[in-house]
C-alpha cells in the first residue's frame, strides 16, 4: 500500500510528465506547421529566380495596357480633301478606340478611317458618311493611318471633333 506522500509524488510525476507530452505534441505540430510555409517560401523563391532569369517581370498582376493619343481636338477639314494621323502599334498587336463627331455642310458627317500607312492600301475599318460614331478596331503590329476623308463634299468644310487612342 502507498503512503499519501508516495501517492501525491506519483501523481505530481504523472502531470508532470502530461505536461511534458502536451509540449512534445505542440513543438511536433509546430514542426508539421513549418513544413508548408518552408515549401511556399522555397516555391516563392523559386519562381522569382527563375523569372529574373528568364528577363520575365515579376509581378504576378498584368501590366496595364499602354495608352497613346492618336488624335484629338477639334479639327476643320476643307472640302475635297483628308486629314491623316500616322501612328505605330508595335508587336502583340493594338486596340484603336474612339469616337468622332462631324457638323458642317448639307449632311453633317465625314467618313473615317483606319488604313495601313503604305499608300492607305488595306482598310481596316471605314465608316460612310456619318455625323458621329464610335472606332473600335484591333490591328496586328505595323504602321497605320487614322483618316478623316471630307472628299465627298464639293464647297463644305466640316468641324469634327475626335478623341482616338491606340493601347497595347
Amino acid at each position: 500500500m502507498l503512503t499519501p506522500e508516495d501517492q501525491k509524488r506519483i501523481e505530481e510525476e504523472e502531470r508532470y510528465r502530461s505536461s511534458l507530452r502536451s509540449i512534445r505534441r505542440s513543438q511536433a505540430l509546430g514542426r508539421l506547421l513549418a513544413i508548408p510555409v518552408i515549401l511556399g517560401a522555397l516555391w516563392i523563391t523559386a519562381a522569382l529566380i527563375l523569372s529574373a532569369i528568364r528577363g520575365a517581370p515579376v509581378s504576378p498582376f498584368p501590366a496595364p495596357p499602354v495608352v497613346h493619343p492618336i488624335a484629338r481636338g477639334p479639327v476643320s477639314v476643307p472640302p475635297l480633301t483628308f486629314l491623316s494621323y500616322k501612328f505605330a502599334v508595335p508587336d502583340g498587336g493594338g486596340h484603336i478606340t474612339g469616337s468622332f463627331s462631324a457638323f458642317g455642310g448639307l449632311g453633317n458627317d465625314i467618313r473615317v478611317a483606319v488604313t495601313d500607312s503604305d499608300n492607305q492600301s488595306r482598310i481596316w475599318w471605314s465608316t460612310g458618311p456619318q455625323s458621329n460614331g464610335q472606332v473600335d478596331v484591333r490591328v496586328p503590329p505595323g504602321m497605320y493611318t487614322l483618316v478623316l476623308d471630307n472628299r465627298m463634299a464639293l464647297l463644305s468644310s466640316k468641324q469634327v471633333t475626335i478623341v482616338a487612342d491606340v493601347s497595347y
